[in-house]
Formats: structure tokens, C-alpha cells, sequence
């Protein structure tokens, strides 16, 4: 094929790309040749993959044969376990690569440092891989857990562990156990004899209240060890970025707040729902208790959009989650401690129990699958809502009149299926650290376009690189046109 740059020489493009990488290639290389691996041109140039339907085990098998040269932490990953096709090394801060950035920090120190020097939030995705940042996936913070190894470098910490006169032993020394006479101090290395999924400081804080001791209750409930929360990681990501990242963020966080504060954003109704849930739920049952819900004063109903009749809301505090997720953390923690104080929580919440037991047939189940809520519990487990509208799952298991035999399948059903994950949809200080993460430049995210700077530094590189003279007028144009409204704006 003869390229657009020479009359008399052809050219063509070489690329490595496989049909078994992924869906979206495979689907373009299935438009070619396959006999030639041509699929395409590209500034009139041919491409070709001659690697058309080659296995990752076959490109391993032609390195050997062949003794090609490769990345050698290609190795390390194959002698830590990784398995071939997780195996990755490329951009850290895309999609597909927040789960292997954790492996460069312990395969590859060194490279792991430099990425850190030179790329914002490197740190943040390493010390939570598994971060997805397409809108369906999203990470979670890490829970604190208890002390079991180390040394101690508290003083609440240690005057837990001796208040509880918890066994450890010396790291160097495995064979020599502290008398109880001897109490752990700060500085210590130890090791704990036993071990425990709950905090020893709340384990010290219960303690006291059982015995009835006010002032170490008080002491241990003031030295709590800090759960960072999603405003904490947001801002540490707004903070670390570029200056011309920090200033566009800092000002649409904020345009953002005043946004949900004063004027109020349309929502789905199951928002609503989960809000007046959350009003009168027990704040120990949820992720975080010291997050409120309180009806007119975190949030408030304050109409419906015209034509979609949509709920509008305010948020007077913004929140740490959607209220989605963290009602369906509330459901299933109820479900998951049914015997322990879930049942009873569950009988408080009365609008939640209003929602189940509607006899009117104007229940939440009833508005959302069409079907009685009394039988919701026996709709098979793992039904999509999208099977049972469009007819595909029988819908003769929970049809009928019989009233549920255990309420915890409801409510499982009812976190499934209603309140889904809505974390772009509402205001959340983990909707913004996602943003972030994407490095979203115009927190396109959080619903915002370009401001009236970014669309001037736009108009001007636009300007710089035209390609034309005509190009180049014509924005030119633009951006005077932008400046002359800008002063009529500022003159109102």
C-alpha cells in the first residue's frame, strides 16, 4: 500500500496485538483477515497482526525457543504465583492495573519507588489494589484490626493490653512469656500469645463499662485508634495532586457541597427509601457510627421535579457513602446478626418494617417487581430484576399467598435487589476519591463540565497547535467571543 508520505515506497504497521487479550480485540481482529492478520488501515497505512491467535502460553513458548529477552519481573510474578493471565505490567494508574501496582512494591522496590516520585497516587491504589475506576466497580476501605505483632508505639495500646492482662511474648525470645507482674510498655516488641479480630482498646472500653469504671471507659474511648474515612482519602488525594489539578478540584468539591446544601439534586426514589431507613436506624449497626442520618438536619425531602416527578434532596452534611450502600450494609448486618440483637433491630426500624408489611399491595416490593412483598423471600436466590420483567424466571415459587416462613430472606432480597450501588448518583466524599483516582482533570464524575478557565486554556492551546491559518482564526474568534461574554458577565 502506498503511504500518503511517499509516492513510491509502501508501508505498512506491524501490531502485536492478540485476539485472546480481550473481548474488544478479539471483536476488532475478527473484522480482518485472518489468513493475513490484516484488520485495518490507519493513515493510509496497512495493519497487521500476524499474532493474530497466539496464547499467552505461545508467546512464552516462542520466547524460550527463541531465546528472546524479557521483562524479568515477569519472573518474579510467575515465582510469587501470579497466575499468566493476571500477569500485567504497564500503566499504573489505569483500569486494569490497580490490582498489579501492590506486586511492583514488593517484587520491584526500586521501580516502586520512582513511580512514586514521579506519579500522584501510585501510594493510594498500592496500599488498595483492587481499585477499578469504571463506574461499576469501587473500592472499600480497609478495616482497622487488632494489634497481634510488633512494636508498640502507643500508650492507649498499651495500657489496653495490660488492663486486660493479655499473654504476649518477646519477638527475639518465642520461649519467654512476660509474667503478668510485668506490664507492656511503649517501645516493646512483642508478639500477642492470643489473637483477636476486635480492637484491644474496645475490647478495654467494654471491660470498663462492664465494671462500671467511668473514667477509664471515657479514657479508652477518647484514644481510639482513627478509621480514616473517604473525606480523609480525598483529600489526600486533592492535596497530593498538581497544582493545576488541586485548584479545579478543591473549587467543584466545594461548588458541589453547595450544590446538595442549598439547592438540592433530583435522586432515584430508592434513595429516599434508604435515607428514612437510615433516619431511624441504630448507628451502631452501620459502617461508621459516628455518621448520621438524621431527617432536617443531615438531609431533607424538598420536592419533585416537575415532569419526572422525581424526589429532590438536600444534603446539609455531606456524606461519606450513598445512602444505598450503606443501607445494604445495615440489612445484611441485621441478617448476619439476626440472633444476636438483629432481630430486635430490625422490629425498631419501623419504616423499614412498614416497607415489608404493607397490606394495601402498595409495598416496595410490589412497586418495584410487581409482585406481593409478603412473597418476596421466595424468589429464587440470584434472579436478576431483569429476568423477572422481561419473564425469563418462573414466577410461579412467589406468586402465591404464603407468607415467608424466615423475614431475613426478605430483607437479603430487599438489599439485593432495591438498593443497588448508586455511588455516582449521590453525593459522597468515596464519589469524589473516585473521581480522583480516575484522574478526572474536569470531575466530569461528579457531573461537571468545563469551567470558564479550563475552556480558556483549551481555546489557547487550540490556538498554539492549529493545523491551518483558517483553524487557527476561526478559535482565535472563539476565544475573543468567550472573553467579550465573560466581561458582560462580570459587569452584572
Amino acid at each position: 500500500m502506498k503511504s500518503r508520505f511517499s509516492d513510491t515506497k509502501k508501508m505498512a504497521a506491524v501490531v502485536a496485538i492478540r485476539a485472546a487479550e480481550s473481548f474488544d480485540r478479539y471483536t476488532v481482529l475478527k473484522q480482518g483477515d485472518y489468513h493475513t492478520g490484516r484488520y485495518g488501515t490507519q493513515y493510509d497505512f496497512e495493519v497487521d497482526s500476524p499474532f493474530f491467535d497466539l496464547t499467552t502460553e505461545d508467546l512464552w513458548k516462542v520466547n524460550t525457543c527463541l531465546g528472546f529477552d524479557s521483562n524479568y519481573i515477569y519472573d518474579m510474578m510467575w515465582d510469587a504465583g501470579v497466575p499468566l493471565a493476571t500477569m500485567r505490567i504497564g500503566s499504573p494508574l489505569n483500569e486494569h492495573a490497580g490490582d498489579s501496582v501492590k506486586l511492583f512494591k514488593v517484587l520491584n522496590p526500586g521501580t516502586y519507588s520512582k513511580m512514586v516520585g514521579r506519579l500522584d497516587g501510585v501510594d493510594f491504589v498500592a496500599g488498595y489494589g483492587g481499585v477499578f475506576q469504571k463506574g461499576f466497580k469501587y473500592i472499600n476501605l480497609p478495616k482497622l484490626e487488632a494489634f497481634k505483632m510488633g512494636s508498640i508505639e502507643s500508650e492507649p495500646l498499651a495500657r489496653a493490653i495490660n488492663y486486660l492482662n493479655a499473654k504476649y511474648i518477646l519477638s527475639e525470645d518465642k520461649k519467654e512469656y512476660f509474667p503478668e507482674s510485668r506490664p507492656v510498655s511503649v517501645g516493646d516488641r512483642i508478639i500477642m500469645f492470643a489473637q483477636q479480630a476486635e480492637l484491644w482498646e474496645e475490647s478495654a472500653r467494654k471491660k470498663a463499662i462492664s465494671e462500671g469504671n467511668k473514667e477509664l471507659e471515657d479514657y479508652f474511648s477518647s484514644h481510639m485508634p482513627k478509621q480514616k474515612t473517604w473525606y480523609d482519602y480525598a483529600c489526600q488525594l486533592i492535596n497530593s495532586a498538581e497544582p493545576m489539578f488541586q485548584k479545579g478540584w478543591r473549587k467543584k468539591t466545594i461548588a458541589s457541597m453547595k450544590a446538595w446544601k442549598y439547592r438540592g439534586i433530583a435522586v432515584n426514589e430508592a434513595t429516599v427509601d434508604a435515607l428514612r431507613i437510615l433516619a431511624e436506624a441504630n448507628s451502631t449497626w452501620l459502617h461508621d457510627p459516628n455518621e448520621t442520618w438524621n431527617e432536617y438536619i443531615d438531609w431533607a425531602l424538598v420536592g419533585f421535579l416537575p415532569l419526572s416527578s422525581k424526589p429532590m434532596i438536600k444534603y446539609y452534611s455531606y456524606p461519606q457513602d450513598c445512602a444505598e450502600n450503606t443501607v445494604a450494609f445495615y440489612l445484611n448486618n441485621i441478617v448476619d446478626n439476626w440472633d444476636n440483637g438483629g432481630k430486635e433491630e430490625f422490629e425498631n426500624n419501623k419504616f423499614l418494617t412498614s416497607m415489608l408489611y404493607d397490606d394495601n399491595n402498595s409495598s416496595l416490593f410490589t412497586k418495584v417487581l410487581g409482585v406481593s412483598v409478603r412473597n418476596a423471600s421466595a424468589i429464587p436466590w440470584g434472579t436478576t430484576l431483569r429476568q423477572i420483567v422481561t419473564g425469563d424466571a418462573s414466577k410461579d415459587s412467589y406468586l402465591g399467598e404464603v407468607v415467608p416462613e424466615d423475614i431475613r430472606d426478605t430483607i437479603k432480597n430487599l438489599a439485593y435487589y432495591y438498593f443497588h450501588d448508586q455511588v455516582r448518583e449521590s453525593a459522597s466524599w468515596k464519589r469524589v476519591t473516585i473521581a480522583c483516582l480516575r484522574n478526572d482533570i474536569k470531575f466530569t464524575y461528579l457531573g461537571f463540565g468545563q469551567s470558564e478557565e479550563e475552556k480558556a486554556i483549551r481555546l489557547n492551546a487550540e490556538i498554539a497547535f492549529a493545523e491551518s491559518e483558517i483553524e487557527r482564526k476561526k478559535k482565535i474568534e472563539e476565544l475573543e467571543k468567550w472573553k467579550r461574554k465573560n466581561a458582560e458577565n462580570a459587569d452584572l
